[in-house]
């Protein structure tokens, strides 16, 4: 079974507990006897981020199963070249630790995991940006998405416009049906972005000062719905996170 290693916890002097997430199986618990003796078999892998072929032994009707084996598959070492990059990692780690249920398949969402840890690995300037997109791949996922690409009043095409963002009612209003100058605007980038990852598209390469507009955009709308959805965000350092332009049509 292919699974990445969220968290590791010690059980006793030997043993320890695997959180994974895989495409097949979702998030698993297994335990792994001996493995924090100095020549286990497991030495060096079962650490977070790596991708691991696992050998599983499922218990029916339980939490915690056992891995017999392991053979690691990708290491991305790369990840704790900087504080913004392990930062970023961690944060994922921790949307598939908290936010997903047990034992669920999940391949769409294993896939954006693992394309946004190698991402992270190979860039050095987007790191909250890629960031940003699997947190919201993840809103997508689980049917959270707001709808971009027409008004939700009135259904009219949005065109290249930007939009103001009404989380609750779910998704974009037009200029036309927008009253409450208290919902907040969003540029046409960020609304583009947000309407491929919908449609599971890639995203093009953007110049800077766009990436920076969507960055911060991006950021506030994620942290908005995992709020108001889940009741909670993935970090508590995301509650910083700034109003979004509230006067105007910035774009």
């Amino acid at each position: 079974m292919e699974a990445l290693i969220l968290k590791r916890y010690p059980v006793g002097e030997h043993d320890c507990i695997c959180s994974m997430f895989s495409p097949d199986h979702g998030k698993i618990r297994a335990a792994a006897r001996h493995a924090m003796k100095p020549r286990s078999r497991f030495s060096g892998l079962l650490e977070p981020f790596n991708v691991l072929d696992a050998e599983i032994q499922f218990r029916e009707n339980r939490d915690l199963h056992r891995m017999t084996e392991a053979r690691l598959m990708r290491r991305f070492s790369h990840l704790i070249d900087t504080l913004e990059k392990v930062s970023a990692a961690f944060e994922i780690i921790e949307v598939l630790e908290r936010f997903t249920p047990d034992s669920e398949p999940a391949p769409d969402l294993y896939a954006a995991a693992i394309t946004a840890l190698a991402c992270l690995e190979a860039n050095s300037s987007h790191d909250e940006l890629i960031l940003r997109f699997f947190e919201y791949a993840y809103l997508v996922q689980n049917g959270y998405a707001l709808r971009v690409d027409a008004c939700i009043r009135c259904g009219k095409a949005r065109g290249q416009k930007p939009a103001r963002i009404h989380i609750e009612e779910g998704g974009a209003i037009c200029s036309q049906c927008r009253q409450d100058p208290a919902v907040p605007v969003v540029s046409h980038a960020t609304l583009e972005c947000m309407q491929r990852l919908r449609d599971r598209r890639s995203i093009p390469i953007l110049d800077a000062g766009v990436q920076e507009i969507i960055r911060h955009e991006m950021r506030t709308i994620v942290l908005h719905i995992f709020e108001f959805h889940l009741g909670m965000a993935p970090l508590t350092w995301q509650k910083n996170a700034t109003g979004l332009n509230r006067s105007g049509d910035g774009s």
